[in-house]
């Protein structure tokens, strides 16, 4: 018999494929003659995979879940946006809890080392830092990444067949409830300063709105800032509002969830093809796994913006936000100006009806779509705002490299002298030209100097300032003692002076409690009762 595991599983699978053709095989037969064990080759016969091709009995998700999870991340990463760690792992305890349907609430979790372990079993996906946040923004902000999106834009609606009826742009934009902005006055009092009371309310709301390229809205969804929710503020929302609350007033994973589940329920009606076309940002509780699935079982292709471009491409930022907090704004001065005192949540909710008629007008939607050049579709509504880079000049005097370059202005000193060395690398110049040339340099190298110096001072004061105004901000309470104190002495005051009051509550008190007895005694001697005289104790606590 062969003596490694892989060996003996090769002679198994040779006796199975024998087997296979046998009508009804005798398992110790083929065991005999592969020379194989007849219990292990009689579960391979049954089914049941061998070490090597079974998994581990410790794994939390079979083959088929850590596919869905491979699934998630190829569908975001094919949209440019490469979920995080966070992301991946939510998604697997999503997959978990779907698992356990029934009792969700018994489903396990992935521990803190299982993402380790699932890039070991899945090398094709690496780990990446992502650049720095000025960089994105500068490369978003490229006519060739702009050009590229729209590009993958019209792919998509071409390839999915979507009309114009079913593109469809879904945000959230947040208010401070009770926060106006200042207005505009007519009146004859020019110097005088104009103000208006105003009771502010600062508590944060967000509210959620999806609109289509042919102006039409479907009704909000509201956040707000609560632990529970009233039954009162359905009494002032328009029909078909939905409200719901977090601890901030902001999305999380789960109202995102929620919330495209009420898109779908408002827009299944009016689909004119197959796919609906939703635009969203990249928010996180956007690509979660069970908005992402959700989406996909529903027909909805969900296109992401680029990162730091919603102000250019997204219909809500473009057309529709500005007069959303301006009548928002108009709405809380109105209030306040008539003597509606605070603009609490009921005044919002009950206000938020007038305030979306007058912001969602089809002719405002459709602006926000067509000056973001998806509807109709012209992308050069947005390459034509973006800044235009052009390419350095190269230095054509430099004898030593054609592609050197001036580079930006010079601020110190080695700046400076790395300039004064490669001009004096430079021919074909008078002498009055190099004389005039020392003597600028020479002054602003000093001049770097004195500003490097300033520089220096300035944060040796500003550190001094700082300093000054912490020790200002020390406990100015007054220690009843002279002379000099320590730490532990200061601890030892400070118990004594606890002590002390103490004392003098409790002599107060027993004034009080003398006063007491002394009352009784005098009724007692009145009416013939003798009062044995008691002392009071230390341990006495008031009544």
């Amino acid at each position: 018999m062969p003596n490694t595991y892989q060996d003996i599983e090769v002679l198994i699978q040779n006796a199975i494929e024998a087997m296979k053709h046998e009508k009804n095989p005798k398992i110790a037969h083929f065991a005999r003659r592969f020379n194989v064990p007849y219990h292990r080759l009689r579960s391979r016969w049954k089914g049941i995979n061998s070490r090597s091709t079974r998994p581990p009995t410790n794994r939390l998700l079979s083959e088929a879940q850590e596919l869905a999870v491979c699934r998630y991340i190829n569908i975001l990463d094919d949209l440019d946006i490469a979920p995080r760690p966070a992301m991946v792992a939510n998604c697997a305890n999503s997959v978990l809890k779907e698992a356990h349907g029934d009792k969700p609430g018994n489903a396990p979790q992935i521990g803190e080392h299982w993402l380790k372990r699932f890039y070991s079993r899945h090398p094709e996906y690496r780990i990446r830092k992502r650049r720095a946040l000025d960089l994105d923004r500068k490369r978003a902000h490229e006519p060739e990444v702009i050009q590229a999106w729209f590009g993958r834009l019209q792919d998509t609606i071409k390839e999915y067949g979507i009309t114009n009826e079913d593109i469809w742009n879904f945000d959230e934009t947040g208010f401070n409830i009770g926060i106006g902005k200042d207005q505009w006055i007519v009146t004859r009092e020019f110097k005088k300063q104009a103000w208006i009371g105003m009771n502010t309310n600062r508590e944060y709301a967000t509210v959620v709105e999806a609109i289509n390229s042919t102006g039409q809205v479907i009704k909000p969804y509201i956040i707000l800032s609560a632990k529970c929710i009233l039954q009162g503020w359905f009494d002032n929302t328009e029909e078909g509002s939905r409200i719901d609350v977090s601890d901030t007033g902001y999305m999380n994973d789960e109202i995102a969830y929620k919330y495209i589940q009420h898109f779908h329920r408002y827009t299944k009606r009016q689909i004119k093809g197959t796919y609906r076309l939703l635009l969203c940002d990249g928010y996180g509780s956007h690509l979660t796994y069970d908005f992402m699935k959700f989406c996909e079982n529903q027909k909805i292709i969900v296109f992401f913006l680029i990162p730091h471009t919603s102000h250019l491409v997204q219909p809500l930022d473009v057309g529709v936000f500005h007069a959303y907090k301006y009548w928002h704004s108009e709405a809380v001065a109105n209030a306040s100006q008539t003597g509606g005192g605070k603009f609490t949540k009921i005044e919002f909710l009950h206000a938020l009806q007038t305030i979306r008629e007058k912001t969602f007008k089809k002719q405002t939607i459709e602006h926000g779509f067509r000056y973001t050049g998806i509807v109709p579709y012209n992308p050069s509504i947005v390459l034509d705002k973006l800044e235009t880079f052009r390419p350095e000049t190269p230095n054509l005097l430099s004898p030593t490299s054609t592609n050197w370059s001036w580079g930006s202005t010079p601020k110190t000193v080695k700046r400076f002298e790395r300039i004064d060395s490669n001009l004096r690398h430079l021919e074909r110049q008078s002498q009055d030209f190099r004389d005039n040339l020392d003597m600028l340099v020479k002054g602003s190298i000093a001049q770097a100097h004195l500003v490097e110096e300033l520089r220096r001072e300035l944060s040796n004061t500003k550190a001094a300032t700082m300093a000054r105004e912490q020790r200002s901000r020390s406990s100015r309470h007054r220690v009843p003692i002279g002379g000099i104190v320590t730490s532990n002495e200061l601890d030892r005051i400070t118990y004594i002076e606890r002590g002390t009051r103490h004392k003098a509550d409790l002599m107060a008190w027993k004034k009080k409690w003398a006063a007491v007895m002394q009352e009784l005694r005098a009724h007692a001697l009145a009416h013939g009762i003798i009062v044995k005289r008691q002392r009071l104790s230390k341990g006495a606590t008031r009544g």
